[in-house]
């Protein structure tokens, strides 16, 4: 794209559509297109979609780990009292670090979240 918008629209019009396109069209699709792009890069910025997906997949992957961990806490049946404190206080620290890593949502989201699987629910 800005090998074009660089290159000219003039110039792409006459080295390739000079016959079967007019300059002005050429360059009203072309500025169009350079503003639906913006557009597009402006919401991407704003609503940061992209990063949002990936901070929930990673908690998501952080909660399952902390559930593994406590099921395994839950299978040693013969540890000592000092190391299961130890390892009671490092559950709580993941779990401290869990819940700062997760995104923020809102309650509007979290009802539309439950609607949503409620509908998927009934579905089945």
């Amino acid at each position: 794209m800005t090998f074009f918008a660089f290159f000219g629209v003039d110039k792409i019009h006459e080295l390739f559509l000079q016959g079967r396109l007019d300059l002005k069209i050429l360059a009203f699709v072309f500025n169009i297109f350079i503003l639906v792009l913006l557009i597009i890069s402006f919401l991407q910025i704003t609503l940061r979609l992209g990063e949002q997906a990936l901070r929930h997949l990673s908690s998501v992957q952080m909660l399952t780990e902390f559930i593994t961990d406590l099921d395994d806490l839950k299978i040693m049946k013969n540890v000592h009292a000092s190391q299961s404190e130890r390892q009671i206080e490092r559950l709580n620290d993941r779990y401290k670090s869990i819940i700062r890593v997760l995104p923020a949502n809102s309650d509007s989201k979290w009802r539309r979240a439950k609607a949503a699987l409620g509908i998927k629910e009934r579905r089945k």
